[in-house]
């Protein structure tokens, strides 16, 4: 049996296929970059808002602490460490009930049904 090479239209067939199945990588290649580039942008402009945020919640002359969902102090604000001159990395973590006496809490729907607040 004799070696016969491949004719002009079966290469061209092949190379069409190998092409296709390339291009269709390349665009999801292409399709991942963009969609990663859209996610940085988010990751910046959701910094942004948070330091944004943060600095409001600093600047303010009202004493803020954020609570988890077990009541255990996240953070507060520079205000609330002059009125217990208490750096909030040492109550950090710390239970809330714990922290502050239970006749400092109030009962509050508005914003977390069944949640305590705290009234300072």
């Amino acid at each position: 049996m004799a070696w016969a090479a491949p004719s002009a239209a079966t290469s061209f067939d092949e190379d069409v296929e190998l092409l296709e199945s390339l291009a269709s990588y390349i665009g999801i290649a292409l399709q991942n970059a963009s969609l990663y580039a859209r996610l940085q942008e988010k990751i910046g402009e959701f910094e942004r808002l948070k330091e944004f945020n943060e600095n409001i919640v600093e600047s303010i002359n009202v004493g803020i602490l954020a609570l988890d969902l077990d009541d255990r102090i996240e953070s507060w604000n520079a205000q609330m460490e002059a009125m217990y001159a208490s750096a909030a990395a040492r109550l950090s973590a710390r239970s809330c009930v714990w922290s502050f006496p239970r006749t400092s809490w109030r009962r509050s729907t508005a914003f977390a049904p069944n949640r305590a607040c705290i009234t300072v």
